[in-house]
């Protein structure tokens, strides 16, 4: 019977090393496959939808040296709309040093901002003050 596992074991190391070549090759062919099938898939549509990166986000904060007139072409160029005072968000209006925003609520990479009004006041082609819809002196904002 000694004799019998001798000859049984070299069959047995060759079937695994048959079955592991197997499953690599059909692995490789699977994912050749799949590799082909999504190239072209997407080949065509490369530039069928515009990209918007929103990677720029403007802080502003008091001793910000920004001037009203940048701010008013920031908003704009995101979406806002220069307005008078309304119940929704996104909307701007401007007086002779003073700029009050109605900020859209917002996903960014570190919180979630909702949708609140700021006052911005300017002095000397800088931020002065930022101050909440109650009055209260803001740290910082995000458009």
């Amino acid at each position: 019977m000694a004799w019998r596992w001798r000859f049984r074991r070299p069959s047995l190391r060759r079937f695994l090393w048959y079955s592991f070549l197997a499953v690599t090759l059909v692995a490789a062919g699977i994912t050749l496959y799949l590799d082909l099938r999504v190239r072209s898939e997407f080949e065509g549509r490369r530039f069928a939808l515009p990209a918007r990166i929103y990677a720029r986000p403007l802080e502003l904060h008091a001793g910000l040296r920004i001037t009203q007139a940048d701010i008013v072409d920031e908003l704009r160029q995101l979406g806002y709309r220069e307005a008078p005072p309304e119940g929704e968000s996104g909307w701007f209006s401007t007086t002779e040093n003073q700029l009050e925003v109605a900020l859209r609520p917002f996903v960014f990479w570190d919180s979630r901002q909702p949708a609140k009004r700021i006052s911005v006041s300017f002095g000397q082609d800088q931020i002065a003050a930022l101050r909440d819809a109650g009055g209260a002196e803001l740290p910082l904002a995000r458009l």
